[in-house]
């Protein structure tokens, strides 16, 4: 699920979103050039100014916690991408996921590569010297991982996103692409069923014990009894 360039102008993505961004909607961001926290005394970047007039499809794929609402002229408030590198967050998973230890250098909790960039070249480097930063970083951290998705979205953020620290957006709410659709969908398996019968005492249970299951069926499937079959779905509770 790491972002994809559609072309030069356009990308695809996911995103973790306020509450009311509602998981499996999408977005349409075009990049204003601004940032957030600007001011007088602390203009955008020159990373902010070479991602002006992108275009970002986003679908938001869960909610994060952290996620401030934002601009409340915005329907959806702020979002974060889901960026390889980007900072393992407060929920960190990634540093078992890919075996490269806890003693690794992710970067930043909160902002990844970029930050620890940031806090090694300062905050008024070139656009070409945090590419350069980052992109190592991701070599480094994906290059021999066997994950080349995340490699490719990784190296992502430093070419096509250009870097840019928490840049500021123009957004709508559009209908999702059909890839956005397929990878979220495909995260999920929607025919297996799980007929584990509720348990409500697990003082006595042990592991390697087998679970009681239930005869579970779907709307009109039920084996018919007394020659009428069951147009609901359910389970044999018995």
């Amino acid at each position: 699920m790491a972002p994809i360039a559609v072309n030069d102008t356009l990308s695809y993505a996911y995103v973790a979103g306020t509450a009311d961004s509602k998981c499996g909607k999408c977005y349409h961001l075009q990049y204003d050039g601004h940032f957030a926290n600007e001011m007088e005394n602390n203009p955008p970047r020159e990373t902010h100014k070479a991602l002006k007039g992108k275009h970002m499809i986003v679908m938001a794929s869960n909610i994060g916690m952290d996620v401030a609402g934002g601009n409340p002229n915005l329907p959806a408030g702020q979002f974060d991408l889901m960026v390889p590198g980007g900072g393992v967050g407060a929920f960190d998973a990634l540093t078992v996921q890919v075996n490269k230890g806890r003693d690794f250098n992710w970067g930043a909790g909160f902002g990844g590569f970029l930050t620890e960039c940031q806090n090694k070249l300062g905050y008024e480097a070139t656009l070409v010297a945090y590419q350069t930063c980052i992109k190592d970083m991701c070599d480094a951290a994906f290059g021999d991982a066997g994950l080349p998705n995340l490699l490719r979205g990784c190296h992502w953020f430093a070419d096509w996103y250009k870097a840019a620290d928490n840049p500021t957006y123009y957004i709508e709410e559009v209908e999702c692409p059909q890839y956005l659709i397929d990878h979220y969908m495909s995260r999920f398996n929607t025919t297996t069923q799980t007929n584990i019968k509720k348990v409500t005492d697990w003082s006595t249970y042990k592991e390697g014990d087998v679970l009681d299951t239930l005869h579970c069926w779907k709307a009109g499937e039920a084996p018919p009894e007394n020659g009428w079959t069951n147009p609901s779905a359910g389970c044999d509770v018995k």
